[in-house]
């Protein structure tokens, strides 16, 4: 990982004379590429996975880019199953995304890793006396989506995918920018002091909500609220205002992440970064308070809010029962004293229910922990229970195995006014229709749901197409990832559904925007709506898409332009 590590590698075998093939992990390598270009040395690591130790703490997503410029061979690598094998074409398209080129893009995940291993005289590259180990794509394999529609092995056919071509998206465009601005100094607004009192978006497609999505948009912003959102010519612009032209990029809401720790946890594997795991009864668990320990200025909140996302709902961290209330706030705010910063104290109660609880105090049992929990709900037995069983803020429940979901849902029938929120879902397509009868909604969260990676016997039964089964049953869904080092890859994930399950792209943007708000009750965030604090995002074109970037991020009256990734 570190600097320090590989200077140190690398002058052992000076002195003993062996040779260093590869690094890898490596996250600090981009600090030392003309020491591993001189040393002849491979780097095999990730396109962006970060932050879960001190080692790396450091990563950055230009590694690829500055390492790739240096002449430094560049391997990307899974490190299976922390990410899945299977989606090694993945990191090759972040890296691309982030400034690879197309073709360092696709040789990290082919020649340079064949040779590295001593193999690339027979693997790596189409060359004539070559083993024909060859894949067909249904479009350009650095597209997000990207599926294999044949693959041969020593010319042997081994996998027919039988799926239509992608002929549309056999190329590929690198992200631009489009961003026009008129009396303001982008440079200047990367500064969060900086506050506008008034300005304006104009030229873009803008999705404010469900209902309004603008060809031609535009968005007037006074003193920090929305005042005008609609068709060009439909607000009074003030010739002098400061002006954001997107010219024909895309306007949406500031994203709403709700599943990892962010404001928790800023470094997993160390505890002086983190919150903690509280203890106790299940009444005692019932009554911590997320915001209690947030801090705020973390390198993971910003790497989140560079990507666009604007907002998280955070819950306390737990293996028990019952894990706590949820805190919403803006990821760029300063303290949880300032109004600004927070946007509700207490938005759900969050439990885990099912195999991830059995280990945390309270019961070994699956009918046992649905046992407390109706016992807890029914009696009322401190407030957050009852605020629970009055439908005040709905009941949060992290589980993936149809199952498990079918036993939450039962509870709706001695506590009638309970909302649910099914967080994980990877088998919520099979009781979709029991769902949508319960009026419960569901957010699918990371690869085992929205693109069906299994990992354990609870969630087996995952498909690919699982989004779209839940929206035919009339289900409200959205989409969440786990690993608050990965959550900037968001709106990717989205694009993935979309893009897989032929979603239109407002069911997409709905998913990380107004479903989330709308499922915890969350009033002035995920839409762009009159009389609503700004809080919107600006891309260059397709927002779920990485073809394109982030131009702008605001929130009230402050304007980030084009906010370098982490």
């Amino acid at each position: 990982y570190k600097v320090l590590d590989m200077e140190m590698a690398i002058r052992v075998s000076q002195e003993f004379g062996f040779r260093i093939n590869s690094f890898h992990h490596a996250l600090e390598a981009w600090k030392i590429p003309d020491l591993l270009r001189e040393n002849n040395i491979t780097v095999a690591t990730f396109a962006d996975f970060w932050g879960f130790k001190m080692e790396g703490y450091e990563a950055t997503t230009k590694a690829p880019l500055i390492l790739e410029e240096a002449g430094v061979s560049l391997a990307l690598k899974s490190d299976h199953p922390v990410l899945y094998a299977k989606e090694l074409i993945y990191e090759a398209q972040k890296a691309w995304h982030y400034g690879l080129s197309e073709t360092a893009a696709i040789e990290s995940v082919t020649r340079v890793p064949a040779t590295a291993i001593g193999l690339g005289h027979r693997i790596g590259t189409l060359e004539e006396g070559k083993d024909a180990d060859l894949v067909i794509w249904d479009r350009h394999p650095l597209a997000l989506a990207a599926k294999p529609v044949k693959i041969l092995i020593e010319g042997l056919p081994v996998y027919d995918n039988n799926i239509p071509l992608q002929t549309s998206k056999f190329s590929i465009q690198k992200p631009t920018s489009k961003l026009t601005t008129l009396n303001i100094d982008c440079k200047n607004l990367n500064d969060s002091t900086s506050f506008l009192v008034s300005y304006a978006v104009a030229n873009a497609i803008i999705y404010a909500d469900e209902s309004n999505i603008f060809v031609n948009g535009v968005v007037l912003v006074n003193d920090g609220a929305v005042a005008c959102v609609g068709e060009a010519g439909s607000c009074d612009i003030p010739n002098n205002v400061p002006l954001l032209n997107l010219q024909g990029g895309v306007l949406i809401p500031g994203i709403i992440s709700s599943l990892p720790p962010l404001g928790l946890v800023e470094i997993p594997s160390e505890t002086t970064a983190r919150d903690g795991t509280p203890s106790g009864t299940l009444a005692d668990l019932s009554e911590v308070s997320a915001i209690d320990g947030v801090f705020m200025g973390g390198k993971h909140a910003y790497a989140a809010w560079s990507s666009g996302i604007t907002a998280t709902i955070t819950s306390p961290e737990s293996y028990s029962l019952v894990r706590g209330l949820s805190a919403s706030f803006y990821l760029l705010g300063s303290v949880v004293l300032d109004d600004q910063t927070v946007i509700k104290n207490q938005v759900a109660l969050h439990v885990n229910f099912g195999v991830g609880a059995k280990n945390g105090g309270l019961s070994n049992s699956i009918s046992g922990q649905l046992s407390l929990l109706r016992s807890a709900l029914t009696n009322r037995i401190t407030s957050s229970f009852e605020m629970v069983a009055n439908g005040t803020i709905p009941l949060a429940v992290h589980t993936d195995k149809a199952d498990h979901i079918a036993a939450i849902l039962r509870l709706k029938n001695p506590i009638p006014l309970l909302r649910i929120i099914i967080i994980g879902g990877a088998e919520a397509h099979l009781v979709a229709e029991f769902i949508a009868r319960s009026n419960a909604s569901v957010i699918l969260s990371g690869e085992t749901t929205t693109r069906c990676t299994p990992a354990y016997f609870y969630n087996l039964r995952c498909i690919p197409d699982g989004a779209r089964v839940l929206l035919n049953s009339g289900v409200k869904i959205g989409f969440a990832i786990q690993n608050q080092g990965t959550v900037r890859n968001l709106r990717f994930d989205a694009g993935w559904a979309v893009e897989d399950q032929q979603m239109p792209l407002a069911q997409g943007i709905g998913a990380l925007t107004w479903n989330i708000a709308d499922m915890f009750g969350l009033d002035n965030v995920g839409r762009i709506a009159v009389g609503s604090p700004a809080n919107m995002v600006g891309y260059s074109g397709n927002p779920l898409s990485l073809e394109s970037l982030i131009e702008f991020v605001a929130v009230r009256g402050t304007v980030f332009c084009r906010p370098p990734p982490l």
